[in-house]
């Protein structure tokens, strides 16, 4: 067997290859794998044609699939688009957690340009996305916190990132000021939206679609829920994806919230805090189009540079004069 090589694993080959036999027993599924697209806290093997088993690489990827372990049933129940849940065990000190679900069909969104051109054509994707989102979101308003072993994730105002900035030595006044204001515009555009279950981690490489016209067909690992403002499901695609999301949100709630100033909040804060460790990555070791550091802030100024209509007027205009930093 073949255990993807990157990033490093936390428990030796021949360990997870007796897991993989464990697992297999458990579930009669015959022990021939092959490897999936890697993950960065779990090995991601073919159980056969029907199945995928997600091994932990390290602790805090076992505390992953027990999140997922427990959310899975939940959210199959809800009728949200996502594999079942066949088997798992939590492991010990001496072997990995493991998982097993159901094998969806089609492919994720990672190689998608949902920045560019892609995003047009995965419209009904898109859509789809914010459908599934909304039935997970009002699941949580429904069930409530105490039902899902997820830990909090409260919102943090940006204000003091910004101070850090300049006390550091990385802003100017003038521009640390301009920044704080649109920051706060955003915050009171946004309001104060009730937490509920999150996915955590709604970015391409999570989202599988098949067929043609492509269709949605399983929203993946469920390892980063939490219970948090819903607007944290929209942090992690591309802000051109976000307006056929919120689309497709709306058609399910039929609200009308400030999903753009929510979503456009966290994509700036999440950006300023990115460059604050801006750890380079180079080849293939992430997936995912915020690895790089510089990434997200990139795609922010490129969506603002010709956002979708309801969008501009979230940004106000560089002030005449020098504002305090409060």
């Amino acid at each position: 067997m073949t255990i993807d090589a990157a990033p490093p694993a936390a428990w030796p080959d021949a360990v997870v290859a007796a897991r993989v036999g464990t697992a297999a027993r458990a579930v009669g599924a015959p022990a021939a794998t092959h490897p999936l697209a890697p993950g960065a806290a779990n090995h991601v093997l073919a159980l056969g044609d029907d199945l995928v088993l997600r091994i932990a690489r390290t602790p805090a990827g076992a505390r992953d699939l027990a999140t997922e372990a427990v959310v899975l049933p939940h959210v199959v129940a809800a009728g949200v688009r996502t594999p079942a849940l066949v088997w798992f065990d939590a492991g010990d000190d001496d072997v990995p957690a493991a998982l097993v679900v159901r094998r969806a069909p089609g492919s994720d969104l990672a190689g998608a340009d949902l920045a560019g051109p892609d995003a047009a054509r995965l419209d009904g994707v898109l859509r789809e996305t914010g459908r599934q989102l909304a039935r997970v979101h009002t699941l949580g308003h429904e069930l409530g916190h105490g039902a899902f072993a997820v830990p909090d994730d409260p919102w943090s105002p940006a204000a003091p990132l910004v101070r850090s900035l300049v006390t550091d030595g990385l802003l100017d006044d003038d521009g640390a000021a301009w920044l704080q204001g649109v920051l706060s515009g955003l915050e009171a555009a946004a309001g104060a939206p009730e937490p509920t279950l999150v996915h955590g981690d709604v970015a391409p490489q999570n989202l599988l679609a098949d067929g043609a016209p492509p269709a949605l067909t399983a929203l993946l690992d469920w390892g980063d829920a939490s219970w948090a403002d819903p607007a944290t499901d929209l942090a992690k695609l591309p802000l051109p994806a976000l307006p056929a999301v919120v689309a497709g949100y709306r058609e399910m709630t039929g609200d009308d919230a400030p999903w753009e100033a929510r979503a456009l909040r966290l994509h700036l804060a999440w950006a300023l805090g990115r460059l604050r460790a801006p750890h380079p990555v180079t080849g293939g070791e992430q997936r995912h189009w915020t690895a790089r550091p510089f990434s997200r802030l990139v795609g922010v100024l490129r969506f603002l540079a010709d956002p979708p209509a309801g969008w501009p007027s979230l940004v106000p205009a560089p002030p005449a004069g020098r504002a305090p930093l409060r």
